[in-house]
């Protein structure tokens, strides 16, 4: 995002136009809609790397992010989650360009691209295997970032120590990356990479990270994923479900 030429100003009522034009192009659930979405993202970017005082009042930057990064995850395009999370990067360097006039991404943004990686995963077959190995390295990333971010701050104690860094797992991310395992179809693989994310969300709840608590969906999604993928081996090596009985 935001190495092209075309900087040239936008009014402030076409800036305002940039949301809702993107959340119509989204609800489109194409490949077409999802890189429409990404030109008008760039182009905001622009504005906002030129130093438009419009574009910086106007634009809810992370919120139009999402937005796009949900065009894809919705797009059913193929490597769609790849294309996702290629606009971190882009993110990121807005971020800097602007000296973090513009937020960096932030746990909602790779969210929704472990929710692309999710949708890939439902697909079967190579592409979901990438998919959850994906997912799960991401997710190991935010848990490094967070305990990053925890070390750098263990001297404060008057706040939820998942708080002090934006990139930690929640709730949503750890019940995202379980129903990723859940969808793939890869039988036992799957039903253990599901409780093994599982596993690791309660640990960071325990750790004290009250943004991570299991929630009855994650619970179910666990369950999901050993009856669906279990079931399914079961038919592979016996043709009868009873088998798994």
């Amino acid at each position: 995002i935001g190495n092209g030429t075309d900087d040239s100003p936008m009014e402030a009522n076409v800036l305002k136009s940039a949301m809702p034009v993107c959340s119509a192009w989204s609800r489109t659930n194409c490949g077409r809609g999802a890189a429409i979405c990404e030109q008008i993202l760039y182009k905001v970017a622009q504005q906002l790397i030129a130093g438009s005082q419009d574009a910086l009042k106007t634009i809810a930057w992370p919120n139009l992010c999402t937005v796009v990064l949900d065009a894809w995850a919705t797009s059913g395009e193929d490597g769609a989650a790849e294309k996702a999370e290629a606009l971190i990067g882009g993110m990121k360097e807005v971020s800097q360009r602007t000296d973090g006039k513009v937020p960096p991404p932030g746990i909602i943004s790779y969210n929704a691209i472990l929710k692309a990686y999710a949708r890939q995963a439902a697909s079967g077959g190579n592409a979901a295997e990438a998919a959850c190995a994906s997912a799960e390295r991401i997710l190991g990333e935010l848990e490094e970032a967070g305990n990053s971010g925890k070390s750098d701050e263990s001297n404060s104690t008057d706040s939820d120590e998942c708080e002090v860094s934006s990139l930690q797992p929640n709730q949503v991310s750890y019940t995202t990356v379980i129903d990723c395992y859940a969808k793939s179809g890869m039988g036992k693989e799957a039903a253990e990479g599901a409780e093994r994310i599982f596993r690791r969300m309660e640990r960071a709840y325990e750790g004290g990270c009250s943004e991570a608590r299991p929630s009855v969906p994650s619970f179910n999604t666990v369950i999901d994923a050993y009856f669906d993928n279990m079931l399914l081996l079961a038919f592979n090596s016996s043709g009868h479900p009873g088998h798994l009985l």
